[in-house]
């Protein structure tokens, strides 16, 4: 999410219009940040842009090159991308995160300055969505559905939610004593966090909708506020001819079965009475 901040005005037509950093960010990523201005009334000087008040790019208009860069922790900026109203980072690390200022003055001999300031922080988003094992196709009223929900690796660690037909499921059908999973450091981006969570629920005639009377498990997956990943399964009420379609046929089988074993047993009694007369 760009989250925009304006309205910082000086005092000699001099106005800070937009500043554009999100509130988080992928590890490993890029970001482009934008700064947007209004002069009337005189000349820019510069615009400087700091990471935790230190100057790592400057724009000068008049100057040859007209920007400048610094070295500060954490950033790697991409010069090409970089100009008046924008600054690009590149390979974003977890030291990117901090606050992001963006200074723009005037030529003086007033030299106006204005400048504002926005938070960043980077996170490792999960690597895949959530994925759900253990669901049947089809359940019968009675049975129990038992589905276990894992989620990808991240920092922080993901919390994970179940929900029944789009409703958050209670408490009490879930499953909490899973441990957090540690994932060493992979590609150089920290530990990494992964989790696991269970859910048990009785089937019962009002978990299943519409006219194909299905049954919606979702487990969602979230990295505070700023990234969340869903998984759906679908399964149907059971019926005679979905739980088992071979069980007419076995049916007729042992019906035949025992069709045959009487009519043997009645020629053998004739047979009997045969002899004896």
């Amino acid at each position: 999410m760009i989250r925009r901040h304006g309205g910082r005005r000086g005092s000699h037509g001099l106005r800070l219009t937009s500043l554009e950093v999100p509130r988080h960010a992928n590890i490993g990523t890029s970001v482009l940040l934008g700064c947007y201005f209004e002069i009337t009334d005189n000349k820019l000087y510069s615009v400087k842009w700091y990471k935790d008040d230190y100057e790592f790019f400057r724009f000068m208009p008049d100057n040859h090159p007209n920007s400048q860069i610094f070295p500060v922790n954490g950033i790697h900026l991409d010069n090409s991308q970089s100009d008046i109203n924008h600054v690009k980072l590149d390979m974003l690390e977890y030291s990117s995160s901090g606050t992001y200022k963006c200074e723009v003055s005037t030529e003086g001999p007033a030299f106006d300055t204005v400048f504002t300031s926005h938070n960043m922080t980077v996170f490792a988003y999960p690597d895949r969505p959530p994925i759900i094992t253990g669901a049947e196709e089809y359940y019968s009223i009675g049975d129990y559905i038992t589905v276990n929900c894992s989620s990808g690796r991240s920092n922080p660690e993901p919390v994970l939610s179940w929900f029944i037909n789009n409703q958050k499921a209670d408490n009490f059908l879930l499953d909490h004593n899973s441990p957090k999973i540690r994932h060493g450091n992979p590609n150089h981006m920290g530990e990494l966090y992964s989790r696991t969570l269970g859910m048990r629920v009785k089937a019962d005639r009002m978990h299943f909708k519409g006219s194909k009377m299905t049954i919606s498990l979702k487990c969602q997956s979230s990295v505070t506020d700023m990234s969340t990943e869903s998984t759906v399964v679908e399964a149907r009420l059971a019926t005679a001819s979905s739980s088992n379609i071979l069980q007419p046929q076995q049916i007729s089988g042992n019906n035949s079965g025992s069709l045959n074993r009487v009519s043997v047993l009645s020629v053998i009694a004739i047979f009997q009475v045969i002899l004896r007369t």
